[in-house]
C-alpha cells in the first residue's frame, strides 16, 4: 500500500515537471514570426524615432483584427520606448478593431512633430496554405 502510494506520487511529480518543462518553451514557429517582425521593425525604422503602421487588404472581422493587433503589439514591444502609432491620437486602442476603423493619421507633418520617422505599410496576402502578412512599403519621413 505504501509502495503504491509512493509510486503514484512519483509519477504525479514526474508528469508535473514534464508538463512544466514543455509548457515553458515558446513554440518554435511563434519565435520565428516574432523574430521576423522584430527585425523588420528595427531595421526599417529611423533610429530614435517612432513608426506609424498602416494596414491594407486585411480581411474583415476577427481574423483581420487579430493579425493587425499582433503586429501592432509586437511593434510596441520591439520599438519601446519609441512611439508606435496606428490611428489618430483621439482614438483609444485596446485591440485591433479599435484602430482598423480609422487606420489613418492627420498629416505627415503631424507624425514628424510626434516623433514618428517612418510609415510602414503592412499588407495581407491570402494563400492556399496560409495567409501571410508582408511589408508592402516603407516610407521615411523628413525631420
Amino acid at each position: 500500500m505504501v509502495v503504491g502510494a509512493m509510486v503514484s506520487m512519483g509519477i504525479c511529480i514526474w508528469n508535473a515537471n514534464r508538463i512544466k518543462t514543455l509548457s515553458n518553451q515558446a513554440p518554435e514557429r511563434l519565435e520565428q514570426v516574432y523574430g521576423y517582425w522584430d527585425n523588420v521593425l528595427r531595421k526599417d525604422t529611423q533610429a530614435g524615432r517612432g513608426v506609424f503602421v498602416k494596414f491594407v487588404n486585411l480581411p474583415s472581422g476577427t481574423q483581420g483584427e487579430a493579425y493587425a493587433q499582433s503586429v501592432y503589439f509586437r511593434a510596441v514591444y520591439a520599438l519601446y520606448p519609441q512611439p508606435v502609432l496606428v490611428t489618430a491620437s483621439e482614438n483609444v486602442v485596446n485591440k485591433g478593431g479599435d484602430f482598423l476603423k480609422d487606420n489613418s493619421y492627420p498629416s505627415e507633418q503631424w507624425l514628424v512633430e510626434h516623433g514618428v520617422g517612418t510609415v510602414i505599410t503592412v499588407g495581407y496576402e491570402p494563400r492556399m496554405d496560409r495567409p501571410v502578412l508582408t511589408v508592402v512599403s516603407v516610407r521615411q519621413l523628413g525631420a
